[in-house]
């Protein structure tokens, strides 16, 4: 099964002879409502509600509290935007992604991960290149605990090749980011794959 072509923004499925529209290949999310699939295997290793301390420097501490459930996606995820390199990324927050509605990110193998890096063979369609982390190793963390205002990070570990994916929800109030999604920063840094993604769920509260 792969992408052979686009017709009117919507990617056309070769899927033994019978041909099967599917949404969008530009960025952003892709989704399919999860009771239209309940044989799909869900693993969620972290938490989308979720809270850190503070301690400043008289020793006082105060918990902040974060919920990022709006958006995961039960079975799709995200395209990430992306003017860097020639690659697709395929991003979930707290869950696999899936390639339900979507040509592009398909599993590496048999298995499905949180962050994926794929590319276009001429000859086999969009195929995976390189998983960036999986659920069983995340994390979830400030990204400056000197300025706590900035946001919070997910962290992907255990990739491919020791690779590792770090989201950086950055605090944004004039928007949740549950259409725009995330927007790739760089690639390989030190180890680690970055993304930032604008939200007012990453705001202080």
């Amino acid at each position: 099964m792969y992408c052979q072509a686009s017709l009117s923004g919507v990617c056309l499925l070769a899927i033994l002879g019978a041909t099967i529209g599917h949404l969008s290949r530009l960025p952003g999310r892709f989704s399919r409502p999860s009771s239209h699939d309940v044989l799909h295997k869900t693993i969620q290793a972290v938490g989308c509600d979720t809270s850190f301390k503070l301690v400043d420097s008289d020793g006082n501490s105060q918990e902040y509290s974060f919920n990022f459930s709006e958006l995961q996606v039960d079975i799709g995820g995200y395209i990430a935007n992306n003017d860097v390199d020639t690659y697709s990324y395929c991003i979930n927050v707290c869950k696999v992604v899936t390639s339900e509605r979507n040509c592009i990110c398909y599993p590496c193998g048999s298995s499905e991960y949180p962050s994926t890096q794929v590319k276009k063979d001429p000859t086999k369609g969009e195929t995976c290149q390189a998983y960036l982390g999986s659920l069983e190793q995340s994390q979830w963390g400030w990204i400056d605990t000197k300025h706590a205002h900035l946001g919070v990070a997910l962290r992907y570990s255990g990739g491919q090749n020791g690779d590792s994916t770090v989201i950086r929800f950055m605090c944004d109030p004039k928007t949740d980011g549950v259409n725009e999604g995330p927007t790739f920063v760089s690639g390989a840094t030190q180890g680690a794959y970055l993304f930032q993604w604008n939200t007012s769920f990453a705001c202080l509260k």
